[in-house]
């Protein structure tokens, strides 16, 4: 299975074009690297910091590239599968564990999940499985609370990659407390042991970001109260659009399977665990909670339905397995049978396994990021700062390796308070050499003026109006 992920998903090399995501996090990491920006008081972004340090990491070992980070999600997508399978061994059995890593692995490099990028959702999900695994794995072994004290630094460690991994807490005490068969006094302490890890991991995680001089207060705002501001705020749109948002990701194909497993899971929750299926309870309380933090933002982009990943792959096993052995009454030859059926259903049905693989063979991949970055570059020199107006600007950055004169780069953060202000203040005060504006967006009056005062207009290239700064003519 591990093999058919790394098969699958090895396609996010061939020439897929940088994500915006990646590009505007590769900026940071590569500002930081060279000494230029610190995360959130240089850039602001509303990721917690564990992103940050991977693309550090990224850029100082192989400077600009894309294929780095995407390994380490594929070796985290492949880790986070195994563990799906020893959970699923050690609440059910090993059919319930094949079928929710099967389901897990076909699902994950598909690109209606974002599948080929390097999300925060990937690796979050590794250590929130991390965090379940030793956690069930605390009553049968001898360190018991050693365990415990484990799920809680690896649920401190995905809350590093992504603020919602803290609502992963819920689901993880209940779990906590059916493991200790609601006797509260041993709860209490395994709580306490488990709260002491997370803190501990959260602490570690900030302090590369201290000891580079960043500020406590910066991280606070950048990473916890970047969306409560302005009107990138959590709640965005009202009830019609997040049922409509919800509806139209939800019910896809490639989430069917796992979606109707969760509703499968509630219809027959009593007979369920009637049969003997104890583990029910907590799960459904855990499918519940991810269905909590999908629906969080209010945004409904791809790579998001991996918060729903691992629950409901391990919910579509249970259901799997308890209809496989009513209709087989108990027979096991059925496990390759169901595995088999996932295979064609995920594979040969699934176009977009090989979409990628014809575009990159084809020639078809269009990289304007890159292309524009380097042109960029070229026009510029080290010190000398841009300013990209428009959505997905951060790719332009990191490709350019200049900087923005501002820490608000990307066009909705101008919505949060006194942003624009400081954006405007800024252009003003270290003028960029070069503003782009994309040829498909109509720049706002403000910069228009600003342009046209300071700056003449170059030839534009691969979708970008480019403007060059009149004084250094």
């Amino acid at each position: 299975m591990a093999i058919g992920t790394l098969l699958l998903s090895i396609v996010s090399f061939f020439d897929i074009p940088i994500g915006n995501d990646e590009g505007g996090w590769g900026y940071i990491g590569r500002a930081w690297a060279d000494g230029q920006l610190l995360p959130y008081s240089g850039i602001a972004d509303n990721k917690t910091p564990g992103i940050f340090y991977l693309n550090y990491l990224s850029y100082s070992l192989f400077g600009t590239n894309i294929w780095f980070l995407r390994l380490l999600a594929l070796i985290s997508t492949v880790l986070t599968a195994f563990l799906i399978y020893l959970i699923g061994k050690r609440i059910a059995n090993s059919r319930v564990a094949v079928f929710s890593m099967a389901i897990f692995i076909f699902l994950m490099p598909l690109p209606a999940v974002d599948g080929s990028y390097a999300q925060t959702e990937t690796f979050m999900n590794l250590f929130v499985a991390a965090a379940f695994y030793f956690l069930i794995s605390s009553e049968a072994g001898s360190k018991r609370m050693l365990a415990v004290f484990l799920s809680g630094l690896c649920l401190g460690i995905a809350v590093a990659f992504r603020q919602s991994a803290v609502i992963s807490i819920i689901p993880l005490l209940f779990t906590l407390s059916f493991l200790k068969h609601y006797d509260w006094k041993r709860f209490f302490t395994g709580a306490g042991v488990f709260f002491f890890g997370a803190i501990t991991a959260t602490a570690l995680s900030i302090l590369p970001y201290i000891f580079s001089g960043g500020q406590f207060t910066d991280y606070l705002n950048g990473a916890w109260l970047f969306f409560l501001r302005g009107d990138v705020g959590v709640v965005t749109g009202g009830l019609i659009h997040r049922l409509s948002g919800f509806a139209t990701r939800f019910f896809g194909p490639e989430i069917f399977l796992p979606a109707s497993s969760v509703l499968m899971l509630c219809v027959y929750f009593r007979k369920m665990r009637n049969s003997g299926i104890y583990f029910v309870v907590p799960l459904l309380v855990w499918a519940l909670f991810d269905f909590f933090s999908y629906n969080l933002e209010g945004t409904y982009f791809p790579h998001h339905l991996k918060l729903l990943a691992l629950s409901w792959s391990i919910s579509f096993g249970f259901v799997a397995d308890f209809f496989l052995r009513k209709f087989f009454e108990e027979r096991v030859f059925y496990g390759p049978f169901v595995v088999a059926a996932l295979f064609v259903f995920y594979v040969f049905f699934q176009n977009s396994y090989y979409a990628t693989a014809r575009a990159f063979m084809k020639g078809a991949s269009g990289h304007d990021f890159r292309d524009i970055g380097a042109v960029i570059k070229n026009m510029t020199k080290r010190g000398d700062t841009i300013y990209a107006y428009g959505l997905h600007t951060g790719p332009i950055y990191y490709y350019s390796s200049r900087n923005s004169p501002s820490r608000y780069f990307e066009t909705q953060q101008l919505a949060m308070p006194g942003a624009l202000a400081e954006l405007q203040a800024n252009l003003l005060e270290k003028q960029p050499k070069i503003i782009l504006t994309s040829l498909g967006e109509t720049p706002p009056p403000w910069l228009q003026t600003f342009v046209a005062e300071h700056y003449t207009a170059e030839a534009p290239q691969y979708g970008y109006a480019i403007y060059k700064n009149a004084l250094t003519e």
